[in-house]
């Protein structure tokens, strides 16, 4: 569990417009996914970005779970979280809000 949780630390939702989950509750493939749902929802993530959407599709036909997240800037990162465990999840979300961070902190020196 502790592997799991390490890299929430760093995380936030700073950049994030929404988030969309979809997943069937009664495939086990949907474990992680709503694990990390759980990582990304939870009140200190919220508090990172009020403004922050969260929109959770329930799916009763045995389709694939996944987590579409929008960027301010109108990217997407889209997880097919059928064969992906939660902290792989978190830590690919976690090096994009950085490269993002970064860019950010760029464009403020250059006077953006």
């Amino acid at each position: 569990m502790t592997g799991r949780l390490a890299p929430v630390r760093e995380m936030s939702l700073q950049f994030v417009k929404n988030v969309r989950v979809k997943f069937c509750p009664w495939e086990k493939s949907a474990a992680e996914t709503r694990t990390f749902f759980g990582l990304i929802a939870t009140n200190k993530m919220r508090e990172s970005n009020p403004n922050c959407k969260f929109v959770t599709s329930v799916k009763h036909d045995g389709s694939p779970p996944e987590v579409l997240i929008e960027f301010d800037d109108g990217k997407k990162l889209l997880f097919k979280s059928e064969y992906l465990l939660a902290r792989e999840m978190a830590k690919r979300f976690q090096t994009v809000q950085q490269m993002k961070e970064k860019a950010a902190v760029t464009a403020e020196g250059n006077g953006q």
